[in-house]
């Protein structure tokens, strides 16, 4: 499987953050999913479970709905496998959904700037990683789940960019 750099760069940062990266088929597509789990006091005493969900499209196939929905799959996905207590119990899910693409169009970018919805505990984090200039595109505010803003800029810098 040709990962392409962008790719390879995650999975290799991930892991050696000990984030345990691995391919999974997520949305009808393989995607290279890392999560880790952090404590913080300033979270309110929160735990917070955080996904990175890295896929590849292709040249011309990211597209608002193809973005859109590769984002509810990523979300789903880490609803879905997160460990521990319940959501909202002093427990949440964050998913940092990155899409690589060479050359994106400018609704793909403008998708990767804006804050999405959220489902009960769960907080969708997109990113936009041109595959060819390695420029990354993220949301630079929240407005609910902001106070997990700082550590979600902070993944993408640390394993993306």
């Amino acid at each position: 499987m040709d990962l392409g750099p962008a790719m390879e760069h995650i999975a290799q940062s991930t892991a050696a953050a000990g984030m345990q990266p691995s391919y999974q088929r997520i949305g009808g597509g393989v995607a290279l999913v890392a999560r880790t789990s952090e404590f913080r006091w300033r979270w309110f005493a929160t735990r917070l479970h955080t996904f990175l969900v890295v896929a590849q499209f292709p040249p011309g196939t990211a597209t608002r709905p193809a973005l859109d929905a590769f984002l509810g799959a990523a979300t789903d996905y880490a609803i879905a496998n997160k460990s521990g207590l319940p959501r909202g119990l002093q427990t949440g899910t964050a998913i940092v959904a990155a899409a690589v693409t060479a050359q994106p169009p400018p609704e793909a970018i403008a998708w990767a700037s804006a804050v999405h919805g959220r489902k009960f505990a769960a907080i969708p984090f997109p990113a936009l990683v041109d595959a060819a200039t390695r420029q990354v595109v993220r949301p630079q505010r929240m407005v609910i789940g902001g106070i997990y803003g700082p550590y979600l800029r902070q993944m993408v810098d640390s394993h993306i960019a």
